[in-house]
């Protein structure tokens, strides 16, 4: 009996993966190349994607022009759960979650905690922090949206980054008309059905495309790009879950250290944190924009020089 006859004789037989192991490996392989472990590859030429993209892209361009009134400091709740381990500091950014969780259990959990939340019907600013990775360093994204008109637009980070086009849009600029939220004005957003059957149709012409992929795109914008209430994002988180073909990629980490349920539909992956209620991490052909915080705030910044007022975080 030769070596090899040896080792197979001493070691017993290993069952085959089952479809949905196997499957669920797959999802996750996928999801960890697609996201680089939440950096891109270096060398990488497409452009970060930012909170301000698409619809909210298209209604801000050639917009920040006059300047804005003086304000006082800004005050915003965080949704999401702050980072417990330094950023980085996770080897696996996707953890293999069990078998039977389903995307409809994560979006129905999100939904209930969305839907528990007090509300900002009285918000005369919305306040949204992210950060994005470009040229692998880290970029912070702030903007301060007006119920009644304009707003305010900072975007920070290293100035000594090899690639142009991480550095040449670092500016404090003042936003018209911020109180556009894609088809949707401020009002509007306390307008939307929440009922899934009537909010589902209503998304579709409104934004004028169909279900699917994009479906689930512009649902995680109204979730994350507008001070939409929490009634209503409970029952986006609802449309989300009756999208088919939507799936549990597994337990995440984001380099913020912050964890949540990764759920993928096409090219695009979201990490929802189910015990606040909210949308933590985004990635859309490999370009991966981390949501650190969004919620109401009383004002905008200053916009002259480099005394700028910056937002308190509230409990």
């Amino acid at each position: 009996m030769n070596p090899l006859d040896q080792l197979l004789t001493a070691t017993r037989p290993v069952p085959d993966i089952s479809p949905d192991g196997l499957r669920n490996g797959q999802i996750a392989l996928d999801a960890a190349l697609s996201t680089s472990l939440g950096a891109p590859v270096a060398g990488a030429s497409q452009t970060p994607r930012r909170r301000v993209s698409g619809v909210r892209a298209k209604a801000l361009i050639g917009t920040a022009m006059a300047a804005a009134g003086a304000a006082a400091a800004a005050t915003v709740i965080t949704m999401p759960s702050s980072p417990t381990d330094p950023a980085g500091s996770s080897s696996e950014p996707v953890q293999i979650a069990p078998t039977n969780l389903t995307a409809a259990m994560v979006l129905d959990q999100a939904a209930r905690a969305a839907g528990s939340q007090a509300g900002w019907p009285n918000a005369q600013y919305w306040y949204s922090e992210d950060k994005y990775w470009c040229g692998g360093q880290l970029y912070t994204d702030k903007t301060w949206l007006w119920r009644h008109g304009n707003g305010v637009l900072e975007k920070t980070g290293p100035k000594d980054n090899s690639e142009s086009r991480c550095t040449e849009d670092l500016v404090t600029v003042p936003i018209i008309d911020s109180n556009m939220f894609g088809p949707y004005t401020w009002s509007q957003l306390y307008t939307l059905p929440t009922d899934t059957a009537a909010l589902k149709p209503k998304l579709m012409t409104d934004f004028g495309q169909g279900g699917g992929p994009t479906l689930f795109e512009d649902v995680e914008f109204v979730l994350d790009d507008t001070p939409a209430p929490p009634v209503v994002r409970a029952a986006l988180f609802k449309v989300d879950a009756s999208i088919p073909g939507v799936k549990v990629v597994g337990y995440y980490t984001d380099p913020l250290g912050r964890t949540g349920t990764a759920l993928q539909l096409g090219r695009s992956m979201i990490v929802v944190d189910p015990a606040s209620g909210a949308v933590i991490d985004e990635t859309d052909s490999g370009s991966t924009v981390m949501y650190v915080t969004q919620g109401p705030a009383t004002s905008e910044p200053k916009l002259s020089g480099s005394a700028q007022v910056q937002p308190t975080i509230s409990s």
